[in-house]
């Protein structure tokens, strides 16, 4: 690292017919009894993990975005077109495993035909069990077809809805991140999904580079109404993988 680039550094090297892992650590007298475990899991990879929580009745459950093969030399620049009809599509996926019994395979359940990437959640809903899940996602909710990310959909791991608003044919956003209603990220304000979504959007239409890139601020209770209020930024962003958002009462801790 540091003198190659990602794709440089990391293969992967999975196929049909070797599984994926969990490997399951204990932490604490209560997990001392299963010690380390190994559970397969159909093919898959996965660059990020929306949240993981245990049952009450010790299974552990993780979301995760699963991508069913994944080559690290692909670039926005350089995949072809036909890469979108099959291809290395990304796909919300729940597993289920249950650590008394690490010989059987894990449960894995796609949760959506929505292509996404950059799940996240309400902060105070991390390690422990949530309702509603969001990340940026292609407008196509099809099990062949998909694209680039341009819009953001919201999951409801509860009833298996899921809402979807998409920023316009030649827009594409970055990911997501929620804000709580209040200014304390470790406690409810209401409901779970009180709050907003932060999600920046390149317009590739826009003829002046110095405006293509804005913020886009989605009330998380009703996403598919649009933005509640858009940000023109003073410059283009590139395109990042991850950010943070800070509140006041924090950055005044800092």
């Amino acid at each position: 690292f540091g003198q190659r680039s990602l794709a440089g550094c990391l293969q992967y090297i999975g196929g049909p017919e070797q599984p994926s892992r969990v490997l399951v650590f204990p932490r604490g007298e209560k997990h001392e009894a299963h010690g380390y475990q190994s559970i397969e899991l159909d093919p898959h990879f996965v660059f990020h993990h929306g949240n993981a929580f245990e049952r009450e009745d010790g299974t552990l459950v993780i979301d995760s975005v699963h991508w069913r093969e994944f080559d690290f030399t692909a670039t926005v620049d350089v995949i072809p077109s036909s890469i979108y009809v099959g291809g290395m599509r990304s796909e919300m996926h729940r597993v289920e495993i249950n650590p008394a019994n690490p010989s059987a395979r894990g449960k894995r359940q796609r949760i959506s035909n929505r292509c996404c990437e950059f799940p996240t959640i309400h902060p105070r809903c991390v390690g422990s069990e949530h309702r509603y899940m969001y990340a940026a996602a292609s407008p196509i909710d099809h099990p062949v077809l998909w694209s680039p990310n341009q819009g953001v959909v919201k999951f409801d791991m509860e009833t298996n809805a899921t809402q979807y608003w998409h920023a316009g044919d030649r827009r594409f956003t970055g990911e997501p991140i929620f804000v709580p209603s209040n200014d304390d990220l470790d406690s409810f304000d209401g409901d779970e999904d009180a709050g907003n979504i932060l999600v920046l959007v390149h317009d590739a239409e826009e003829p002046d580079e110095s405006k293509r890139t804005s913020l886009a601020i989605l009330d998380a209770q009703n996403i598919e109404d649009g933005p509640v209020a858009t940000v023109a930024m003073p410059e283009t962003i590139p395109f990042g993988l991850h950010g943070e958002f800070v509140s006041a009462k924090k950055w005044a801790a800092l």
